[in-house]
């Protein structure tokens, strides 16, 4: 929403941590003139004991130090609903000396204080658009944006291989990104090259490897994609657990979707399932929704007995992959 330069009452929500973190830094430093921590700005918590009295002295005491006060009150969605109507009333007398400006997680639409703030043009929610056609392209264009942020370039097709590889964690892409931006240098545009370099395959993508390798009965290759999850790092085997229990959630729920009259082609479109359709359909074939499940529960055994001492994970992995692709 467009900002009204003379607004002194803001509201930055949505549930999305990363991206509403992101658009409130975004408000604060052009509040501030260009830093996001300026000697104009006092901020609370008000996840904690924050008084109101404590927030109203500070919006009406001019800064000593910079020509702008700004208070923000972090994670305030507590401080807004034990102090809901008298921040209507401020709303209606605002301080003329300072900026008020809220974080929330959540934030009700039906109230007097939403309209007020929305009516002087301070109401900026940050949500993600809902339908995987939507998601994604949405996705794939904050990725361009965040990458033209960090100073390097990624055309669409790379934006969208990135977010096939990583998902749609904000921290994480913007993490790969900055590494991304880093590796190409002296170079600024990063290719699909470099974002397999770098980013490698995700998780999600290895499991669904080695699920359609046991549904081809290659012990061999299911195997030698599982060495490679083990080479990514120490704690690797336990991750790749619960890797390989979400894929096979995925499975089963693809099973179900199917017998309600889908196909494999909109079960990965619903289930957003990285692996193209003719591969899960082989996938789905391989066992029925019960073996789908008792590999899961099987699955869980082995996360069981390697965090009690009584098992070595790695040893019942290579023992599960095999007994999968002789059944």
């Amino acid at each position: 929403m467009a900002q009204d330069s003379n607004t002194s009452v803001y509201v930055v929500y949505g549930a999305d941590d990363f991206l509403r973190r992101g658009e409130l830094n975004t408000l604060l430093r052009r509040l501030l003139g260009g830093e996001a921590d300026g000697l104009g700005l006092t901020q609370f918590d008000g996840s904690a004991s924050c008084e109101l009295s404590d927030v109203l002295d500070a919006l009406r005491t001019p800064s000593l130090l910079a020509s702008e006060t700004i208070v923000c009150v972090r994670d305030a969605d507590d401080f807004v609903t034990t102090h809901r109507a008298r921040l209507e009333d401020y709303v209606a007398a605002p301080s003329p000396d300072g900026t008020l400006v809220l974080e929330c997680r959540s934030w009700r639409s039906n109230t007097k204080l939403h309209k007020a703030i929305h009516a002087r043009k301070g109401a900026i929610g940050v949500e993600k658009p809902k339908g995987w056609n939507e998601i994604r392209g949405w996705m794939t264009s904050w990725i361009e944006d965040q990458a033209a942020a960090h100073g390097c370039k990624l055309d669409r097709g790379v934006a969208a291989r990135l977010y096939e590889q990583v998902g749609d964690d904000h921290g994480v892409l913007d993490n790969e990104i900055r590494k991304l931006a880093t590796y190409v240098l002296p170079r600024t545009s990063v290719g699909p090259g470099d974002v397999d370099a770098i980013v490698g395959q995700s998780r999600e993508q290895t499991v669904f490897k080695i699920t359609d390798a046991i549904a081809e009965r290659n012990a061999h290759k299911a195997l030698a994609l599982w060495q490679q999850v083990l080479a990514t790092d120490r704690a690797a085997p336990y991750k790749a657990i619960g890797g390989l229990a979400a894929g096979l959630r995925k499975l089963v729920q693809a099973k179900a979707h199917i017998a309600g009259g889908g196909t494999a082609f909109s079960a990965k479109k619903a289930l957003r399932i990285f692996s193209d359709g003719n591969s899960l359909e082989r996938q789905l074939k391989r066992f029925n929704g019960r073996q789908w499940e008792d590999i899961l529960l099987r699955l869980l055994r082995i996360d069981y007995g390697s965090k009690s001492g009584l098992g070595n994970v790695e040893r019942a992995m290579e023992k599960l992959i095999v007994d999968l692709c002789a059944a």
